[in-house]
C-alpha cells in the first residue's frame, strides 16, 4: 500500500515537472525577424 502510494505521488510530481517545463521553456516560434506581421485584409461585416 505505502509502495503504492509512493508510486502514486512520483507519476504526479513527474507529470507536474513536465507541465512546468512545457510552460516555461522559451518558444520554438520561428517568426520573421520583424515580428508578427498586422492583419492586412478587409474586415468581414458586422450584422
Amino acid at each position: 500500500m505505502l509502495k503504492a502510494l509512493r508510486e502514486k505521488l512520483q507519476s504526479m510530481m513527474v507529470f507536474l515537472m513536465e507541465a512546468f517545463g512545457r510552460i516555461f521553456t522559451p518558444r520554438n516560434d520561428h517568426y520573421p525577424s520583424t515580428g508578427a506581421q498586422p492583419f492586412t485584409g478587409t474586415p468581414s461585416r458586422k450584422s
